[in-house]
């Protein structure tokens, strides 16, 4: 693919002129390495702004809500906000959700994209009727952060992200995660802490088990924790980090 060996050539060229690269994550670091970059990479996950999801939602909108959609108040809601796309690997959770015998679980999808169509018809053929699959459709990006509290796990199955915001969004909002096994989420995810990361049925079965059977009293102090492991992505701290790294480069240079 003549793209990709551009892309290739020109982050190599560019890398090697710096004097350092900052990368999101570690794997985009070994992504880089794997190019021909020889010199410095220095990784600070990139921030989001935390005020965004320091928000009140009231229970009145959420009880509408669930409403509107025809999902029961007491549903355990798995959330997946993003782009619909083929990439995004929404199909394998599918099919994990069919295998589920029980009807307190739902599975939001929120957002649209190019594959939303085949979706619906793979739900169609899994015989996975609401409530138990609901399409939300795109929402207004100004009430997203009021749509992440509806879930009490966050579900992902990519593994093509470099770094992921939304999963980040996702703890700011409260909501733990529960996602496919991927390099860019090691820094993310700290297993029975902020949420779990699953390799196959069997374990994401076994994952999303250990979280339904926790107590209601537990299930918050998830959500306190993943609230609380968020910050470590903020923009205040990647610019912190950031300035800190430039003043040294800057410090190196006088040398």
């Amino acid at each position: 693919n003549a793209g990709k060996k551009f892309v290739r050539f020109f982050s190599k060229w560019e890398a090697n002129r710096c004097s350092t690269f900052i990368a999101p994550t570690g794997k985009v670091e070994k992504l880089l390495r794997s190019y021909g970059i020889k010199g410095r990479i220095d990784v600070i996950p990139t921030g989001i702004d935390m005020s965004r999801f320091q928000i009140i939602v009231k229970d009145e909108w959420k009880k509408e809500t669930l409403s509107r959609l025809n999902i029961p108040q007491n549903n355990n809601v798995l959330i997946y906000v993003g782009r619909l796309g083929k990439e995004k690997n929404i199909s394998e959770v599918l099919s994990y959700i069919s295998e589920i015998d029980r009807n307190d679980i739902t599975f939001l999808i929120v957002g649209d994209g190019p594959y939303r169509k085949e979706l619906e018809e793979e739900t169609e053929k899994l015989s996975l009727k609401a409530p138990k699959v609901v399409f939300a459709g795109m929402v207004d990006p100004a009430s997203v952060a009021s749509w992440y509290t509806l879930g009490s796990l966050f579900v992902n199955a990519s593994t093509s992200e470099t770094q992921g915001l939304t999963y980040v969004e996702a703890l700011a909002s409260g909501v733990p995660l529960l996602c496919r096994k991927d390099p860019a989420l090691d820094d993310v995810v700290k297993k029975g802490y902020n949420g779990w990361q699953w390799e196959g049925d069997k374990d994401f079965l076994s994952k999303l088990n250990s979280y339904l059977s926790l107590s209601e009293e537990e299930k918050q102090q998830l959500s306190k924790n993943a609230k609380e492991s968020s910050h470590l992505f903020s923009s205040a701290l990647f610019a912190e980090k950031a300035e800190k790294l430039y003043l040294e480069l800057i410090e190196n240079k006088k040398k």
